[in-house]
C-alpha cells in the first residue's frame, strides 16, 4: 500500500518542482533586469573617473567628465595642452581596466 501511494503522489511532486524551476528561474530574470542599470551605471561612473583622474594626475587640474551630454555619452572634459608631453596617451587609456569608447 505504502509504494502505491507513493507512486500515485509523484506526479504532483514532479509538477511541484517545476513550478519551482519556473518561480526561480523568473525571479532571476527580474534580478538581472532590474540589476543591469544599475551596474552599467556603476561601470560608466568608474570608466570615466579613471579618465579624469589620470588627467589631473599628469597636469590638467580642470579635468571633469559628465555621463550625458550633447552628443556622447560619458565625456572626458580635459585640455590635452595642459596635460605633461606624455599625458595625452595615459590619459585616453586609463579607464579603470574597462574597454575605452
Amino acid at each position: 500500500m505504502q509504494e502505491s501511494e507513493t507512486v500515485a503522489a509523484l506526479p504532483d511532486r514532479l509538477a511541484a518542482g517545476r513550478a519551482e524551476r519556473w518561480r526561480r528561474a523568473a525571479l532571476l530574470t527580474c534580478l538581472v533586469v532590474l540589476a543591469a542599470p544599475v551596474v552599467t551605471a556603476i561601470m560608466v561612473l568608474t570608466h570615466e573617473a579613471g579618465h579624469t583622474v589620470v588627467a589631473r594626475l599628469l597636469g590638467d587640474g580642470r579635468a571633469t567628465f559628465r555621463i550625458y551630454g550633447h552628443d556622447c555619452i560619458g565625456c572626458n572634459l580635459d585640455d590635452s595642452q595642459r596635460l605633461s608631453p606624455w599625458g595625452t596617451w595615459p590619459s585616453a587609456s586609463a579607464g579603470s581596466g574597462t574597454p575605452c569608447s
